[in-house]
């Protein structure tokens, strides 16, 4: 089989995870039925594009010399492994969110350790020696006032325990965000759309974690726009952050 192939094999399967999450909308609104069955099957498709692009698309002589310097092996190797991780919490999620949420800390942890294949992440101080400094520190601060005043005035209850134990998770979460942010402004002679889709992703992950918190905790939005937005932002997230991949290993002979 050859790349061009392989590479419409992965948008059909695209195309199929956009018709689903699609239809789960419109019978959503004319039938007022969720078909979590859609959203599932729309999780595990992302699975296995993530899985194919790993194993039919990834060629390690070129991703060293895209990503020259750099673990790439790591971003490679453990992105697939997040995103089946991912999966695992949307089935456990339904039935127990503690059990769920600590399956989707697993997860950011994950993408963190992935995206240490692809960035300088230790020393924390390095980040800040680029030309680019003041942008970092702006997008620093904002991934930690803004979920910080989102969780002490919309999430914290003294008397809701759950409400304390997801702390490390929006910490770990918000974190990857910033990584995604980060890897879009230092890299720039990376190529535009793999940057951009991996920070879309990461900040769709965001909206769509704290529509559910919110929804949970503070203000139940209703059925069935509160399961709509959660998880068609999800899908997109996770969507963008494994296709992203794709205009990394594109069909060109850099």
């Amino acid at each position: 089989m050859n790349i061009s192939r392989n590479y419409i094999i992965l948008y059909i399967i695209g195309i199929i995870i956009l018709l689903f999450t699609l239809l789960r909308i419109l019978l959503a609104f004319t039938s007022n039925n969720l078909y979590p069955e859609l959203f599932l099957g729309s999780s595990l498709l992302v699975t296995l594009s993530a899985l194919l692009i790993r194993f039919i698309i990834v060629d390690m002589s070129r991703a060293q010399l895209k990503l020259k310097g750099f673990t790439y092996q790591r971003f490679l190797n453990f992105m697939p492994v997040a995103m089946v991780i991912c999966s695992l919490a949307d089935f456990l999620i339904r039935e127990d969110f503690i059990v769920g949420m600590l399956t989707f800390l697993v997860a950011q942890m994950l993408y963190i350790f992935s995206f240490s294949g692809i960035l300088n992440v230790w020393p924390p101080q390095s980040w800040f020696e680029d030309r680019n400094r003041i942008q970092l520190c702006i997008i620093m601060i904002f991934w930690i006032v803004i979920p910080s005043f989102l969780y002490i005035f919309l999430l914290f209850d003294p008397n809701d325990f759950v409400t304390l134990v997801i702390i490390p998770y929006i910490i770990l979460l918000c974190f990857m965000v910033f990584l995604t942010n980060f890897h879009f402004i230092i890299f720039p002679e990376r190529v535009f759309i793999f940057r951009l889709l991996i920070a879309c992703g990461g900040i769709m992950f965001f909206i769509s974690d704290a529509i559910l918190a919110i929804n949970r905790f503070t203000y139940a939005i209703g059925t069935p726009l509160d399961t709509i937005l959660i998880g068609t932002t999800y899908i997109i997230a996770v969507g963008c952050l494994h296709y992203a991949t794709l205009f990394l290993f594109n069909n060109k002979n850099e």
